[in-house]
């Protein structure tokens, strides 16, 4: 066994005389041994009956022979996909073929089986069965219950899947390698470009990313306009400039994709989102500006401007915001927001107001007597400070954020305070 090297993702083929030193001693194994297990076990057992008498020995027992056919299927069928991926397809049928005589059965010499004919044949593969062998196949433990009793395959369908469900766990180098062989297998199909793009991105290896990421782009401007496609490439192109510490460029790619999709609902959303993880809450208001005004009344867009005015420093612009807000529902979050709000622009008899609105309201109390406390502190007012702290930690979960800060602030307060 030998150690990755510094790039963990290059596996070197087996040299020459390995290859071949391989098949050398399987081909005198079949030769010797293994083909005897394909015969029927009236013909294997007078085969032997000369030495059986000779040496006194009793023949094993049927079920053993099939027991060890099975066990070298397993093994032919590693060494057929290995041959495959190396591109020895002629030799690996033959080992594939093998291992399908010592069992029938074997689901994985049969993929890989089938895989090998339409290569050879010029039969381009493709991944259009996918949805319906995901059905059937299900999830990694199910993949792995095939490999561990079938051995492993070589076919684009089943090595997307493989590759998918790696993906999923977080493993993202086994994932990477499902799909580059998927990608090899079925150069013409699209989706593993798309899946290794965003995992090379993840890995932190742009010169891998960038070029599957502008073939996708190429292959793109010959397909009927598509804006879903559009706003994916653009997320892989942003993401993947994001990961190279490279804002000024990932803000181009999504003014550009704007541009050309300025009424598309969907992706002015995904673009908020990623103005707000860049911290461009100018770019983010224009966004929510342009929405507000087509649907002024529109709640979730309304609570995020104002929590977007609060951050970028202009929380007295929040307030007529959320108090627009609450002329069309009274929802206890955006009256706690209004609460905090009011609390930061010093506004401390409009804030309690609002925390005595949301005492009443039968919703959680530990942020309204946090908050309480917060405003009994500006005034002054050490014993009411210290009672809605003490409330905040009754109604808190022990061990909370929240009621640590509570306690942290109750302990502050003077010896003599006692978290209850």
């Amino acid at each position: 066994m030998k150690l990755r090297g510094k790039d963990f993702l290059n596996i070197p083929p087996l040299s020459r005389a390995a290859t071949d030193a391989n098949e050398k001693f399987w081909s005198e194994v079949w030769e010797k041994d293994l083909s005897a297990l394909v015969t029927a076990p009236s013909q294997r057992q007078s085969g032997w009956k000369k030495i059986e008498e000779q040496f006194g020995l009793t023949p094993a027992p049927v079920f053993q022979d099939r027991l060890l056919a099975q066990w070298f299927s397993i093994s032919l069928d590693s060494w057929g996909v290995t041959l495959q991926q190396q591109g020895r397809w002629g030799d690996a049928r033959v080992r594939l073929e093998q291992a399908l005589q010592l069992n029938p059965n074997n689901a994985s010499a049969q993929i890989s089986l089938a895989c090998n004919t339409n290569f050879q044949s010029g039969r381009k593969l493709d991944l259009v069965e996918v949805g319906k062998v995901a059905s059937l196949v299900g999830d990694l433990q199910r993949l792995g219950l095939v490999m561990n009793n079938a051995g492993p395959f070589d076919d684009p369908v089943f090595c997307y899947l493989l590759g998918c469900t790696f993906q999923r766990s977080d493993l993202w180098v086994q994932a990477v390698e499902q799909f580059e062989r998927t990608r090899k297998l079925a150069p013409e199909v699209q989706a593993p470009e798309f899946a290794l793009s965003k995992l090379y991105t993840k890995l932190r290896l742009p010169d891998r990313a960038q070029p599957l990421i502008n073939h996708l782009r190429d292959v793109a401007k010959k397909a009927p306009a598509n804006s879903a496609l559009d706003l994916e490439l653009a997320m892989l192109e942003i993401n993947s400039w994001l990961a190279q510490t490279n804002p000024a460029n990932a803000r181009s790619a999504l003014t550009s994709l704007l541009q050309h999709h300025p009424d598309d609902a969907q992706i002015a959303s995904r673009a908020l989102l990623v103005y707000l993880s860049l911290g461009d809450f100018t770019n983010a208001l224009q966004l929510i500006n342009t929405k507000l005004a087509q649907t002024p009344d529109d709640v979730p867009s309304l609570n995020t401007k104002a929590v977007m005015l609060f951050q970028s420093g202009n929380a007295a612009a929040a307030i007529p915001v959320l108090d627009h807000v609450l002329t069309l529902t009274n929802q206890p979050e955006t009256r706690l927001t209004r609460a905090i709000v009011q609390f930061h622009c010093e506004n401390y008899t409009a804030a309690e107001a609002d925390y005595r609105e949301l005492e009443k309201s039968g919703g959680p109390l530990g942020p309204v007597y946090f908050g309480l406390a917060a405003i009994a502190t500006q005034r002054h007012d050490t014993n009411q400070a210290i009672y809605y702290l003490q409330s905040c930690l009754t109604n808190t979960l022990p061990g909370a954020a929240l009621w640590q800060q509570a306690s942290n602030r109750l302990q502050a307060l003077g010896p003599a305070t006692q978290v209850k």
